[in-house]
């Protein structure tokens, strides 16, 4: 079975590690992709290709065209980036017999947003820092914060 890496870029024992799992389960190749030209795991994956950015319209249509090229039967996608469109057009690859290693895409979202990973947290009694949304008003979320009476440390992040 052809496994495709995306956004290889350094990761060169990920691409190692499909390599020797191949060799042990009935080979088949191990595919890099990303859109550097000068990514690391190039060098240590059986065949590579510079593909689109994932916020590129023909990012999809282009993996889409590799995987039928090259037999691939499994995505393993590595960037943040890429999760929530391979999601959304899992069908597209389901249609060509490829899988894409990703969650639904309300996981993803989910798990991308601070917040509502937070709010799934709590729904899940899973203890997690106290965290409020503020907005650009400075007076309002110091007066959030004094509150519910956050104690130091605090980190912020806009």
């Amino acid at each position: 079975m052809n496994i495709l890496v995306t956004s290889a870029s350094k990761k060169v024992s990920l691409i190692k590690y499909f390599k020797i799992a191949q060799r042990s389960n009935g080979g088949g190749k191990v595919i890099a992709c990303d859109s550097n030209p000068r990514s690391a795991a190039f060098y240590f994956a059986d065949e590579f290709k510079v593909v689109p950015k994932s916020d590129n319209i023909d990012f999809i249509p282009f993996l889409l065209q590799l995987c039928n090229e090259k037999q691939i039967r499994l995505i393993v996608p590595t960037r943040d980036s890429e999760l929530k469109i391979l999601a959304d057009n899992r069908h597209l690859f389901d249609e060509c017999n490829c899988r894409v290693m990703v969650a639904d895409p309300s996981v993803i979202d989910t798990c991308l947003d601070k917040y509502l990973f937070y709010q799934f947290c709590n729904t899940y009694k899973i203890s997690t820092p106290k965290t409020i949304l503020v907005d650009s008003n400075i007076a309002l979320a110091v007066k959030k914060i004094k509150d519910i009476e956050i104690p130091l440390p605090q980190i912020s992040e806009q």
